[in-house]
């Protein structure tokens, strides 16, 4: 218990955006910290033609539901700080594992997926459980649809209770568990990048789920009437930051289902082996026969061919007889 608390609280000490955030210009005239200086600044625009395999990378995450909680909000901010939850990290040469401090959102999206800003994104911030200084992002982005049933996990948090700024709501049974079994190995975005927030601290290892997640109007609407679509927060923008410059960075994708591709290549090379090691085997039986002609059936035929020069012409003429090999002859 004592060493989440020191996590979290050094948490705070990196996170910690020394007052008001302006989102009037997307964040594009920050100067805290590495918000203007930096080349590793998040969000970005995640251009998915560019983006590369990383199937040596896998990212498995855990957490227990929420029996009682508190979420806050005030001006830009809205977060639940809560430490049920692991994050496992994987690849060829490292394991590491990460605590959850806290997960907030922003409306509009920050990331953009080829260009395009959709109209939510929910942030679940981990801690290195060995270096407190590095932290893992997994974001996770909504799109509205017409029709779409409650989301049972936005539906817990009871946004409706948030009626004043800033103000504290109490929370309760929040499926914690189901919501990040659903992001565990999944197919994920993954590059190195910053805090979103000033200071915009570049020491994030960024993942953003891939399946794009629908909501419906009502319950977007919880949010947007915080931000985007409330003419008097940043004369209703958002609480999104502008996409950063890539700078060179590369952009992998982690986690979940071979994809058809590697299924394939998988399959070509299996039979590519089988036939190899059947080849193998039939020129070793072949050359041991021509080694050992005892060993052949008495009953087998051999073919031979004869050859005979045509009058006028050095074409050959293939003549060809059978003859059966007795069992008491040697060649």
């Amino acid at each position: 218990m004592i060493g989440k608390f020191i996590l979290l609280l050094i948490f705070l000490l990196i996170t910690s955006t020394h007052g008001h955030v302006c989102y009037k210009h997307e964040g594009a005239d920050w100067e805290t910290g590495a918000c203007a200086s930096g080349s590793r600044q998040s969000p970005i625009n995640i251009v998915t033609a560019n983006v590369r395999e990383a199937q040596d990378v896998e990212l498995y995450i855990s957490g227990t539901d929420i029996t009682t909680g508190s979420i806050h909000y005030h001006d830009h901010e809205l977060k639940v700080t809560y430490a049920g939850a692991t994050a496992k990290y994987t690849s060829d040469d490292e394991e590491s594992e990460w605590a959850l401090a806290q997960f907030h959102y922003h409306a509009p999206a920050e990331h953009r997926i080829d260009g395009k800003t959709h109209d939510l994104e929910m942030h679940s911030v981990f801690v290195s459980k060995t270096d407190p200084g590095q932290l893992l992002v997994v974001g996770v982005i909504y799109e509205l649809e017409q029709g779409y049933e409650d989301d049972e996990f936005i539906a817990s948090l009871a946004l409706e209770n948030l009626v004043s700024n800033p103000a504290t709501g109490h929370i309760e049974n929040v499926p914690m568990e189901n919501f990040y079994n659903k992001f565990s190995n999944t197919k994920m975005y993954n590059y190195k990048g910053s805090l979103t927030t000033p200071p915009c601290t570049e020491s994030v290892e960024w993942f953003v789920v891939k399946e794009i997640q629908k909501i419906n109007p009502s319950q977007l609407g919880k949010f947007t009437g915080k931000w985007a679509g409330l003419s008097s927060f940043a004369d209703g923008k958002g609480s999104n930051r502008v996409a950063m410059d890539l700078n060179r960075r590369k952009v992998f994708e982690t986690g979940g289902e071979e994809t058809t591709s590697s299924i394939a290549f998988s399959f070509l090379f299996i039979a590519f082996l089988v036939i190899s090691v059947v080849e193998i085997g039939l020129a070793a039986v072949f050359t041991l026969k021509l080694k050992n002609p005892k060993s052949v059936p008495s009953q087998n035929f051999v073919k031979v061919a004869e050859s005979s020069e045509n009058e006028g012409t050095d074409k050959l003429d293939f003549d060809y007889k059978y003859f059966k090999r007795s069992r008491s002859k040697e060649i």
